[in-house]
């Protein structure tokens, strides 16, 4: 006599184990959340976040339903204020919210960004290399120094660009624009 399982006998064992899986995990959260309250600062300082609210929708409805849904989740809010978009470009601070696409856009150089040397040599026809040396890439915040234009003007430009995607929030595109060489941008979406 021997034993048997269909395919479907074998998807509710899978999903079972995957509900089990999901109930531990969020076991394990809710115990170590109703818990830390006795941790010490240290450890609660690491999981503080910004929550922003957009500038089209930061109203008093918009700010009352961020924090009710915020409380209700039992999520303290440490502070709250206001950033101008002067105090945001001068501190960085979505860049540094969104790091791994940021990071690529208006962070680091071109020489310091994990580009990817055959997959860019594939899509545009010249090596990784050759580009670098020639002077040929920017970064998003370059890119808009070397072609004279803002963020709005690079995002046009970026629109029309023949594109590679890298990675998760990792492009690089071409991009022409008349009276200066062809260059190469980084993630030239995220200024704008």
């Amino acid at each position: 006599n021997s034993f048997f399982m269909s395919n479907i006998d074998k998807k509710f064992i899978a999903l079972g184990i995957a509900g089990l899986t999901a109930l531990s995990a969020y076991a394990y959260y809710h115990f170590n959340s109703s818990t830390s309250s006795k941790m010490s600062s240290d450890a609660e300082s690491k999981n503080v976040a910004y929550v922003f609210i957009k500038p089209h929708a930061n109203n008093s409805k918009t700010q009352e339903l961020v924090a009710k849904t915020l409380a209700s989740k039992s999520i303290t809010v440490l502070q709250e204020g206001e950033f101008t978009g002067e105090e945001i470009d001068a501190g960085m601070h979505i860049d540094q919210h969104y790091y791994a696409i940021a990071s690529k856009a208006t962070i680091l150089p071109p020489a310091e960004i994990p580009v990817p040397a055959a997959k860019f040599e594939d899509k545009f026809g010249l090596s990784w290399e050759t580009a670098l040396a020639d002077g040929l890439v920017y970064n998003a915040m370059g890119a808009c120094k070397f072609l004279g234009v803002d963020a709005d003007g690079l995002d046009a430009l970026w629109n029309k660009a023949d594109k590679v995607k890298f990675g998760g929030g990792f492009y690089c595109g071409s991009i022409e624009v008349e009276g200066k060489p062809k260059i190469y941008a980084f993630n030239g979406f995220f200024m704008s």
